[in-house]
């Protein structure tokens, strides 16, 4: 999480299984387009507030990292910062 919404990271543990990196890669994609979308399916934990922010609201940005992808989500303003801040929180609390 940063001050503008957050980056949501994965990376492959060796950056040699070039599978795995497309992998990853193809999935952050299709997620970033959903999410541009407003379509939210598939999670389930913090998205409340996230369908609530308007079209526009939130920047997602997709983008190649070593090993694998990283989306770049920016809120236009508290609301929606604070909506992928509870998202983020969620999806952090499910991988731990």
């Amino acid at each position: 999480m940063n001050q503008t919404g957050g980056i949501q990271q994965v990376v492959a543990k060796d950056p040699n299984d070039k599978q795995l990196v497309a992998a990853i890669r193809a999935y952050l994609e299709a997620e970033a387009q959903r999410f541009g979308n407003g379509d939210y399916s598939g999670h389930f934990k913090g998205v409340r507030k996230l369908k609530a922010i308007k079209p526009g609201q939130i920047a997602i940005t997709y983008r190649n990292v070593p090993a694998g992808a990283a989306i770049d989500y920016v809120g236009a303003d508290a609301a929606a910062v604070d909506a992928i801040h509870t998202w983020l929180d969620a999806e952090i609390s499910d991988q731990e």
